[in-house]
């Protein structure tokens, strides 16, 4: 590797680590390891025929990405498969439950109460809830 080589690898690092908050990576705990998974781009998705999942999409994009895109706090991530069968297993009302009150995980993972956004109705996290699960069950 060259000297101009090494000096971009170690600019390009410190470039990511630096632009890497601790608010946009995902709380790990410990000795876990990341499973490979690409986040879905959901603006790039076909428009909702469903009205609850068109709606429940919105509310995704405006208060629920932020956490479940990029799995931060234990989140699972949206389309994540492996991540939301055993939630999903649990029951569409028992997920519906932990986004309206808030859940801690016994893992550690951190649900707040209508994922911190205080103005959301029960339907309106119903929707989004809805629409995760329409995401990310298995097929």
């Amino acid at each position: 590797m060259s000297t101009l080589d090494t000096k971009f690898a170690l600019f390009l690092v410190a470039f990511l680590a630096a632009s890497c908050s601790e608010s946009e990576t995902r709380l790990k705990a410990e000795n876990e390891e990341p499973l490979p998974f690409e986040p879905l781009d959901i603006n790039a998705l076909p428009p909702m025929s469903d009205p609850i999942l068109a709606r429940g999409r919105v509310i995704y994009l405006d208060s629920c990405a932020r956490c479940h895109r990029i799995g931060k706090a234990g989140a699972p991530r949206t389309g994540d498969t492996v991540a939301w069968k055993p939630r999903i297993a649990s029951g569409i009302e028992q997920l519906i439950n932990h986004a309206i009150g808030g859940y801690e995980s016994p893992t550690g993972g951190e649900m707040p109460e209508r994922g911190g956004n205080d103005d959301l109705t029960d339907d309106e996290v119903q929707s989004a809830v809805q629409f995760m699960v329409f995401l990310s069950d298995t097929p």
